[in-house]
């Protein structure tokens, strides 16, 4: 039989009336679908996606073990601002939260990437087991600039969806 593992998760919950909450929020998420680092190199693996506005107060990469960094970087004409830049895996994960909340007003696109280290003897590809995820997940308010992103592979265009005016 196979060893169990537990883990302990402790949630706090707030309740809030509707006249208490000022801004509701809504999740985007941003990936590569499908990339290949050789055995034994390092791949870096990202995108830079077009945003639609509205503010960030929460970011999260989502990777697997042989992840060694990951960056987030907001472009625009005024110039660029790293807005994360993590370590290692992290099975706890790499949650920022933003307070002030970034503001996407001037900003025309989310560059992301993560950093993979490949000390196996089998090509790494997106998906789970043995293979690597390159997902950033957030949270975006007003919901209406709610998003979707993705790249086909890894070098190919990112294509971007408001899906929050659809609301």
């Amino acid at each position: 039989m196979g060893e169990t593992t537990s883990r302990r998760f402790d949630v706090r919950l707030i309740a809030a009336t509707n006249r208490d909450l000022t801004d509701e929020v809504a999740p985007f998420v941003l990936q590569v679908d499908d990339f290949d680092i050789p055995p034994h190199a390092t791949g870096v693996v990202g995108s830079t996606c077009p945003v639609f506005g509205g503010s960030v107060v929460e970011m999260m990469p989502h990777t697997h073990k042989l992840a060694t960094s990951v960056t987030a970087d907001l472009l625009s004409v005024g110039g660029d601002q790293r807005v994360m830049n993590d370590g290692a895996f992290d099975a706890q994960s790499h949650i920022q939260m933003y307070a002030p909340p970034l503001d996407l007003t001037n900003v025309d696109d989310l560059k992301f990437e993560c950093t993979f280290d490949n000390t196996t003897g089998q090509d790494i590809h997106y998906g789970i087991g043995q293979n690597e995820m390159c997902v950033f997940f957030g949270y975006v308010y007003p919901a209406k600039y709610q998003f979707v992103a993705h790249s086909t592979y890894q070098g190919m265009p990112c294509q971007s969806v408001q899906i929050g005016l659809f609301r």
